[in-house]
């Protein structure tokens, strides 16, 4: 039977920050805004996908790109065994 499983979208997150017309360090800013700083540099490498934010960090990234939780996501289907 299938499992879901759900991993950062590097590439919606990234979409969705040039589509507001954000630099890395607005949004930065704006994360502050939203409950927690996570610089830019760290915004930088999520979005290379060096590895992808904290289970803590995703609704702050969220609420300062004005998007839900769900829009960072993406679901992998795996096979069980």
């Amino acid at each position: 039977m299938p499992t879901k499983n759900l991993s950062f979208n590097r590439h919606r997150a990234k979409r969705e920050r040039l589509r507001q017309g954000l630099t890395l360090n607005e949004l930065a800013d704006r994360c502050e805004e939203a409950g927690e700083r996570i610089d830019d540099t760290l915004l930088c490498r999520y979005e290379k996908g060096l590895f992808g934010p904290s289970p803590r960090r995703l609704p702050v990234l969220a609420r300062a790109l004005n998007i839900s939780v769900d829009d960072l996501l993406t679901e992998n289907r795996q096979e069980s065994a």
